[in-house]
């Protein structure tokens, strides 16, 4: 799934089946949209958004690869 401008990752961790994706964004709609994408994509088992923070906006979302 392509980065949208909105959304910046400061962290890719993979170990095992499981890849997570850390960063900040200026909305949450925006974080949502991004791992909608990695759902659609259908490449993955399962995707999560596993946290969301605000002031500042953070994230992490997990995929779960079969």
């Amino acid at each position: 799934s392509i980065v949208p401008q909105a959304v910046t990752l400061t962290s890719i961790n993979e170990s095992g089946t499981s890849l997570v994706l850390s960063g900040n964004s200026t909305d949450e709609q925006s974080i949502l949209n991004y791992a909608r994408g990695f759902d659609l994509s259908k490449k993955y088992s399962q995707t999560s958004v596993t946290s969301i923070t605000v002031a500042p906006v953070t994230f992490t979302i997990t995929l779960l690869r079969e």
